[in-house]
C-alpha cells in the first residue's frame, strides 16, 4: 500500500489518514509521494513520456471486484484449472505467442550458417523483433491481468486477444514493433478490451 492511500474506506477517512501519516514528513517529500501515488495518478500527464499503458489501480479494483463475486469451484474444476494454469504460465504463454518470430530467427540462422552468421551479424532484426515480441506480449498479458484469470475460457480469451492485438499493431512477424505510435495503439487496444474480458 502506498503511504498516503488506502483501498478501503471513504475519501474523507483517507484524507484524515493522509494528514496523520504525513504530518512529520518534510513538505517536499510529502508532495512527491502524493504526486507519485500509483492509486491516484492518472494515466499520464505528458504524452511524450512514452507509450500509454494502463491505470493499474482502476484495473486492479475491477479484477478484485469480479473475483470476489465468483462462486466457489468444485474440487474437480479447481484441479483442472490449476493444471491448466501450470501448463500456461505467463512465460510459456509468451513463448507460444512469439513462436513464429522465434522460428523466423531460427530460419535466419540456418540460412546464414557461415562465419558471419555464427557471429550473429546477419539476424539482428529478427532477434530484435523476437525480444520486442517477448517484452510486449508479457507486458500485454500483465495489463490484461492474465495471472488472475478465473477459468480456462477467460485465460484463453486473454492470451488470444493479446496475440491478436500484437499482430494487428506490429504485423505477424513484428515488423513494426519499434514504432512508438503502434506501441501506444497496442496498449490502447488492450485497455479498450479490458472491460470485455473482466
Amino acid at each position: 500500500m502506498w503511504p498516503f492511500t488506502s483501498s478501503s474506506g471513504s475519501s474523507k477517512d483517507d484524507a484524515s489518514k493522509q494528514e496523520e501519516i504525513g504530518k512529520n514528513l518534510p513538505p517536499d517529500l510529502k508532495d512527491f509521494l502524493l504526486k507519485e501515488d500509483p492509486e491516484t495518478r492518472n494515466v499520464k500527464d505528458d504524452p511524450s513520456d512514452g507509450p500509454y499503458k494502463f491505470e493499474s489501480a482502476k484495473h486492479m479494483k475491477q479484477v478484485h471486484r469480479v473475483l470476489s463475486k465468483l462462486p466457489a469451484k468444485t474440487r474437480k474444476e479447481e484441479y483442472e484449472f490449476e493444471n491448466y494454469k501450470g501448463a500456461n504460465q505467463l512465460d510459456k504463454t509468451v513463448a507460444v505467442n512469439c513462436a513464429e518470430l522465434e522460428y523466423n530467427l531460427y530460419q535466419c540462422h540456418q540460412q546464414h550458417s557461415s562465419f558471419f552468421g555464427r557471429l550473429n551479424l546477419s539476424c539482428g532484426d529478427q532477434k530484435d523483433r523476437l525480444q520486442n515480441c517477448n517484452s510486449l506480449q508479457a507486458d500485454g498479458l500483465k495489463v490484461m491481468h492474465y495471472q488472475d484469470c478465473y477459468d480456462i475460457p477467460q485465460c484463453f480469451a486473454i492470451k488470444t486477444f493479446v496475440d491478436a492485438a500484437f499482430v494487428k499493431n506490429f504485423g505477424s512477424l513484428g515488423e513494426k514493433s519499434e514504432d512508438l505510435d503502434r506501441i501506444d495503439q497496442f496498449y490502447k487496444d488492450l485497455n479498450a478490451a479490458f472491460n470485455q474480458v473482466w
